[in-house]
């Protein structure tokens, strides 16, 4: 299979923000390419026949959110190589946690068991699942977590990623969840609502310094 891309599906949003004590903050916000298959544009379809089109568009349209969200890894570890800035990452993904393009956009994120181990309190360039900054039970987390329904199923493809300026185990660590929140309630309703997505809301305080 051959996908050439040279852009994003939709425009990646870059904002440094400024805090009281002169430290910044880096965020972008992706929409990464949908979960829709990519539509065949001949009738020789890598070969296929018309039977097989769908299957065929889902691959290319996986295909095509993995190479976005390498790029945007990519964007990451540039802000991080070249500043001080803590980094988030937000948007819709269209994929699963655990999955394929969050997987590839935590980057290589180290487990941080305690603050004892050089592991744990080293700096890194991977980030973190908002989840995995919680600490409640992992289960208790993945049924909490929901931010979208379409076709009368309920999956979480929004998500929040934070780099290790936000991990209450890592040295030097800036800020600590205190909890978050997903606005869900209306997912999988028969009333309109205006969204189908969830908003998730996550409030931090202070770290060690």
């Amino acid at each position: 299979m051959d996908v050439k891309i040279d852009h994003f599906s939709r425009p990646v949003l870059k904002l440094r923000l400024r805090g009281p004590d002169a430290r910044t903050l880096t965020l972008f916000n992706a929409h990464l390419k949908s979960r829709r298959p990519i539509s065949p544009n001949n009738d020789s379809y890598y070969g296929a026949g018309p039977d097989h089109w769908l299957d065929i568009g889902k691959a290319l349209s996986g295909v095509r959110r993995l190479a976005e969200a390498t790029v945007l890894r990519l964007l990451v570890n540039h802000q991080l190589s070249q500043s001080t800035d803590a980094v988030i990452v937000a948007g819709d993904f269209n994929d699963r946690n655990p999955g394929g393009v969050v997987d590839v956009l935590k980057g290589d994120a180290r487990f941080r068991r305690g603050t004892n181990n050089r592991s744990g309190r080293r700096a890194d360039w991977g980030l973190y699942h908002l989840l995995d900054l919680d600490r409640h039970a992992p289960e208790y987390n993945q049924e909490k977590y929901i931010t979208f329904c379409g076709d009368d199923e309920l999956l979480a493809l929004d998500h929040l990623l934070f780099s290790w300026h936000f991990h209450a185990r890592a040295a030097g660590s800036r800020w600590h969840l205190q909890e978050w929140n997903s606005s869900n309630q209306h997912l999988g309703s028969n009333k309109p609502y205006v969204s189908d997505h969830a908003m998730v809301r996550a409030c931090f305080g202070k770290g060690s310094v």
